[in-house]
Protein backbone atom coordinates (compact mmCIF):
# COMPACT_ATOMS: atom_id res chain seq x y z
CA UNK A 1 0.00 0.00 0.00
CA UNK A 2 1.34 3.68 -0.81
CA UNK A 3 2.94 5.19 2.22
CA UNK A 4 1.06 8.20 2.14
CA UNK A 5 -2.33 6.61 1.92
CA UNK A 6 -1.78 4.43 4.84
CA UNK A 7 -0.48 7.66 6.94
CA UNK A 8 -3.82 9.07 6.00
CA UNK A 9 -6.03 6.38 6.82
CA UNK A 10 -4.07 6.01 10.62
CA UNK A 11 -4.22 9.44 11.01
CA UNK A 12 -8.07 9.32 10.09
CA UNK A 13 -8.50 6.23 12.70
CA UNK A 14 -6.67 8.54 15.33
CA UNK A 15 -9.28 11.14 15.12
CA UNK A 16 -11.89 8.75 14.95
CA UNK A 17 -10.75 7.09 18.14
CA UNK A 18 -9.76 10.36 19.89
CA UNK A 19 -13.25 11.53 19.49
CA UNK A 20 -15.03 8.44 20.56
CA UNK A 21 -12.79 8.42 24.19
CA UNK A 22 -14.25 12.18 24.73
CA UNK A 23 -17.80 11.06 24.24
CA UNK A 24 -17.05 8.00 26.22
CA UNK A 25 -15.38 10.77 28.75
CA UNK A 26 -18.47 13.06 29.13
CA UNK A 27 -20.86 9.99 29.28
CA UNK A 28 -18.70 9.03 32.52
CA UNK A 29 -18.55 12.80 33.98
CA UNK A 30 -22.33 12.61 33.67
CA UNK A 31 -22.67 9.44 36.05
CA UNK A 32 -19.28 10.57 38.13
CA UNK A 33 -20.43 9.19 41.46
CA UNK A 34 -21.22 5.76 40.41
CA UNK A 35 -17.70 5.84 38.40
CA UNK A 36 -15.72 6.98 41.04
CA UNK A 37 -17.97 3.84 43.42
CA UNK A 38 -18.87 1.50 41.87
CA UNK A 39 -16.69 -1.29 43.41
CA UNK A 40 -18.84 -0.27 46.80
CA UNK A 41 -22.03 -1.16 45.47
CA UNK A 42 -23.83 -4.17 46.51
CA UNK A 43 -26.02 -6.58 44.13
CA UNK A 44 -29.45 -7.03 45.22
CA UNK A 45 -31.52 -10.42 43.69
CA UNK A 46 -34.81 -8.91 43.66
CA UNK A 47 -35.52 -6.42 40.88
CA UNK A 48 -38.61 -4.70 41.21
CA UNK A 49 -39.76 -2.68 44.25
CA UNK A 50 -43.15 -0.22 44.51
CA UNK A 51 -42.93 3.05 45.87
CA UNK A 52 -43.80 3.71 49.39
CA UNK A 53 -42.96 7.33 50.57
CA UNK A 54 -43.92 9.23 53.66
CA UNK A 55 -44.90 11.91 51.52
CA UNK A 56 -46.99 9.81 48.93
CA UNK A 57 -43.91 9.77 46.59
CA UNK A 58 -40.83 8.73 46.43
CA UNK A 59 -37.91 11.41 44.97
CA UNK A 60 -35.21 9.93 43.35
CA UNK A 61 -31.73 11.79 43.41
CA UNK A 62 -28.72 12.64 41.21
CA UNK A 63 -26.22 10.93 44.00
CA UNK A 64 -26.89 8.95 47.19
CA UNK A 65 -27.62 12.20 50.10
CA UNK A 66 -27.97 14.49 47.41
CA UNK A 67 -30.40 17.38 46.87
CA UNK A 68 -30.61 17.19 43.12
CA UNK A 69 -33.92 15.55 42.22
CA UNK A 70 -34.04 13.00 38.89
CA UNK A 71 -37.32 12.06 38.93
CA UNK A 72 -40.33 11.40 41.62
CA UNK A 73 -42.41 8.24 41.82
CA UNK A 74 -45.78 8.04 43.28
CA UNK A 75 -46.57 5.77 45.21
CA UNK A 76 -47.78 2.58 44.26
CA UNK A 77 -45.42 3.18 41.05
CA UNK A 78 -42.64 0.11 40.38
CA UNK A 79 -39.20 1.07 40.50
CA UNK A 80 -36.54 -1.39 39.16
CA UNK A 81 -33.48 -1.74 41.13
CA UNK A 82 -30.46 -3.75 40.68
CA UNK A 83 -27.54 -2.24 43.12
CA UNK A 84 -27.60 -0.76 46.44
CA UNK A 85 -24.76 1.49 48.15
CA UNK A 86 -24.13 2.49 51.76
CA UNK A 87 -24.43 5.77 52.41
CA UNK A 88 -23.98 7.30 55.73
CA UNK A 89 -25.98 4.35 57.52
CA UNK A 90 -28.38 4.64 54.74
CA UNK A 91 -29.02 2.55 51.81
CA UNK A 92 -29.98 3.95 48.65
CA UNK A 93 -30.80 1.60 45.40
CA UNK A 94 -30.22 2.20 41.85
CA UNK A 95 -30.69 0.35 38.23
CA UNK A 96 -27.45 0.67 37.05
CA UNK A 97 -27.10 -0.25 33.44
CA UNK A 98 -23.67 -0.13 31.51
CA UNK A 99 -22.38 1.71 34.05
CA UNK A 100 -25.10 4.36 34.38
CA UNK A 101 -27.46 4.75 37.46
CA UNK A 102 -30.73 4.84 35.50
CA UNK A 103 -33.08 7.61 36.63
CA UNK A 104 -30.92 7.94 39.93
CA UNK A 105 -31.06 7.21 43.05
CA UNK A 106 -33.83 6.42 45.79
CA UNK A 107 -33.85 5.87 49.62
CA UNK A 108 -34.50 1.97 50.68
CA UNK A 109 -36.42 2.97 53.32
CA UNK A 110 -38.73 4.68 50.96
CA UNK A 111 -39.57 1.26 48.83
CA UNK A 112 -41.32 -1.99 49.44
CA UNK A 113 -39.64 -5.34 47.76
CA UNK A 114 -42.45 -6.74 45.37
CA UNK A 115 -42.99 -10.35 44.01
CA UNK A 116 -42.15 -10.36 40.59
CA UNK A 117 -41.14 -13.01 37.67
CA UNK A 118 -37.79 -13.21 38.92
CA UNK A 119 -39.02 -14.61 42.59
CA UNK A 120 -41.38 -16.96 40.88
CA UNK A 121 -38.90 -18.21 38.54
CA UNK A 122 -36.21 -18.59 41.60
CA UNK A 123 -38.44 -20.08 44.10
CA UNK A 124 -39.67 -22.73 41.00
CA UNK A 125 -36.77 -23.30 39.39
CA UNK A 126 -36.33 -26.77 40.13
CA UNK A 127 -40.07 -27.83 38.95
CA UNK A 128 -38.81 -26.53 35.81
CA UNK A 129 -38.66 -29.00 33.04
CA UNK A 130 -37.98 -30.29 29.67
CA UNK A 131 -41.16 -29.71 27.10
CA UNK A 132 -41.81 -32.40 24.56
CA UNK A 133 -45.05 -31.20 23.23
CA UNK A 134 -45.74 -29.28 20.07
CA UNK A 135 -47.12 -25.36 19.73
CA UNK A 136 -49.79 -25.95 17.64
CA UNK A 137 -52.38 -24.09 20.22
CA UNK A 138 -50.01 -21.39 19.71
CA UNK A 139 -49.42 -21.13 16.14
CA UNK A 140 -52.76 -21.01 15.32
CA UNK A 141 -53.95 -18.85 17.79
CA UNK A 142 -54.95 -15.44 17.26
CA UNK A 143 -53.31 -13.38 20.05
CA UNK A 144 -51.14 -14.59 23.06
CA UNK A 145 -51.64 -13.86 26.47
CA UNK A 146 -48.56 -13.21 28.82
CA UNK A 147 -48.87 -13.28 32.08
CA UNK A 148 -46.07 -12.11 35.02
CA UNK A 149 -46.09 -15.59 36.22
CA UNK A 150 -48.42 -18.60 35.49
CA UNK A 151 -51.58 -17.51 37.80
CA UNK A 152 -50.52 -13.97 37.87
CA UNK A 153 -53.19 -11.65 39.20
CA UNK A 154 -51.30 -8.34 37.85
CA UNK A 155 -52.46 -7.04 34.39
CA UNK A 156 -51.62 -9.70 31.32
CA UNK A 157 -49.95 -8.28 28.06
CA UNK A 158 -51.77 -9.24 25.12
CA UNK A 159 -49.15 -10.06 21.69
CA UNK A 160 -50.47 -9.72 18.48
CA UNK A 161 -48.19 -12.54 16.92
CA UNK A 162 -48.22 -15.54 18.79
CA UNK A 163 -46.13 -17.45 15.94
CA UNK A 164 -42.88 -15.24 16.99
CA UNK A 165 -43.16 -16.21 20.62
CA UNK A 166 -43.55 -20.20 19.29
CA UNK A 167 -40.67 -19.83 17.10
CA UNK A 168 -38.39 -16.96 19.08
CA UNK A 169 -38.53 -19.08 22.21
CA UNK A 170 -38.94 -22.86 21.07
CA UNK A 171 -35.31 -23.52 22.05
CA UNK A 172 -35.71 -21.61 25.47
CA UNK A 173 -39.01 -23.08 26.41
CA UNK A 174 -37.20 -26.95 25.95
CA UNK A 175 -35.54 -26.10 29.28
CA UNK A 176 -37.86 -23.77 30.92
CA UNK A 177 -41.47 -25.18 30.97
CA UNK A 178 -43.32 -25.67 34.24
CA UNK A 179 -47.00 -27.48 34.78
CA UNK A 180 -49.23 -25.93 37.31
CA UNK A 181 -51.74 -27.77 40.17
CA UNK A 182 -54.28 -28.25 37.15
CA UNK A 183 -52.41 -30.15 34.69
CA UNK A 184 -51.98 -26.89 32.09
CA UNK A 185 -48.38 -26.49 30.97
CA UNK A 186 -46.33 -22.91 30.79
CA UNK A 187 -43.70 -21.56 28.45
CA UNK A 188 -41.42 -18.86 30.01
CA UNK A 189 -41.13 -16.24 27.07
CA UNK A 190 -37.80 -15.23 28.52
CA UNK A 191 -38.20 -12.04 30.00
CA UNK A 192 -41.14 -10.77 29.68
CA UNK A 193 -43.35 -13.29 31.66
CA UNK A 194 -45.30 -17.00 30.66
CA UNK A 195 -48.20 -17.98 29.00
CA UNK A 196 -50.20 -20.95 29.08
CA UNK A 197 -49.35 -23.50 25.82
CA UNK A 198 -51.97 -25.12 25.85
CA UNK A 199 -54.53 -22.24 26.18
CA UNK A 200 -52.28 -19.22 24.59
CA UNK A 201 -55.52 -17.09 24.52
CA UNK A 202 -56.98 -17.79 28.08
CA UNK A 203 -60.12 -18.66 26.45
CA UNK A 204 -61.17 -20.69 29.43
CA UNK A 205 -60.54 -17.57 31.52
CA UNK A 206 -58.17 -19.11 33.72
CA UNK A 207 -58.49 -17.91 37.36
CA UNK A 208 -55.48 -15.91 39.09
CA UNK A 209 -54.59 -19.01 40.92
CA UNK A 210 -51.52 -17.92 42.50
CA UNK A 211 -51.65 -14.02 43.36
CA UNK A 212 -48.22 -12.23 44.81
CA UNK A 213 -47.89 -12.46 48.24
CA UNK A 214 -48.03 -9.03 49.99
CA UNK A 215 -44.95 -6.51 49.19
CA UNK A 216 -42.87 -6.10 52.38
CA UNK A 217 -39.89 -3.96 53.93
CA UNK A 218 -36.89 -4.32 52.22
CA UNK A 219 -33.86 -5.76 54.48
CA UNK A 220 -29.81 -5.53 53.52
CA UNK A 221 -30.17 -9.49 53.80
CA UNK A 222 -31.64 -9.75 50.43
CA UNK A 223 -28.00 -8.38 48.99
CA UNK A 224 -26.27 -10.78 47.16
CA UNK A 225 -22.31 -9.34 47.64
CA UNK A 226 -19.72 -10.19 44.46
CA UNK A 227 -17.27 -7.59 42.39
CA UNK A 228 -19.22 -6.03 39.92
CA UNK A 229 -19.39 -6.18 36.80
CA UNK A 230 -20.03 -2.72 35.59
CA UNK A 231 -16.61 -1.72 36.89
CA UNK A 232 -15.33 -2.84 33.35
CA UNK A 233 -15.64 0.83 32.15
CA UNK A 234 -12.21 2.01 33.45
CA UNK A 235 -10.90 -1.15 31.29
CA UNK A 236 -12.63 0.05 28.22
CA UNK A 237 -10.90 3.53 28.83
CA UNK A 238 -7.99 1.70 29.19
CA UNK A 239 -8.21 -0.46 25.82
CA UNK A 240 -9.21 3.17 23.62
CA UNK A 241 -6.01 5.02 24.89
CA UNK A 242 -4.03 1.92 24.32
CA UNK A 243 -5.04 1.64 20.89
CA UNK A 244 -4.89 5.42 20.18
CA UNK A 245 -1.43 4.77 21.36
CA UNK A 246 -0.18 2.32 18.79
CA UNK A 247 -1.80 3.70 16.16
CA UNK A 248 -0.15 7.06 16.82
CA UNK A 249 3.22 5.45 17.20
CA UNK A 250 2.67 3.56 13.34
CA UNK A 251 1.74 7.17 12.15
CA UNK A 252 5.10 8.57 13.50
CA UNK A 253 6.97 5.68 12.35
CA UNK A 254 5.50 5.69 8.79
CA UNK A 255 5.83 9.66 8.48
CA UNK A 256 9.61 9.50 9.37
CA UNK A 257 10.03 6.97 6.37
CA UNK A 258 7.96 9.06 4.39
CA UNK A 259 10.16 10.52 1.59
CA UNK A 260 10.90 14.57 2.25
CA UNK A 261 9.21 16.70 0.17
CA UNK A 262 11.71 17.22 -2.84
CA UNK A 263 13.72 13.89 -2.62
CA UNK A 264 13.87 11.45 -4.86
CA UNK A 265 10.96 8.47 -4.77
Amino acid sequence: MNKRLLFAILVSMVILLSSTSMVYADVISGNDFIFEHVNKTQRISEHEYIANGPSGYVSAKKRPGADEETIKYENGEVIIISHVYLHKGEYWGTWLYHGVAVDGWVLMDCVLRAYSLYDFNNEYETSFYTYTGSYDAVLSAEKLIIWQWPGSEREKRVVDNPSHYANYHSSYLKEYTYMDNEGREWGYAFLDGWFCISDPENLTNIPAFYPAPEPMKWSPDDMDWSPDGEAAWPLLTIIVVALIAILAVAVFMIHKSMPKSGSAT
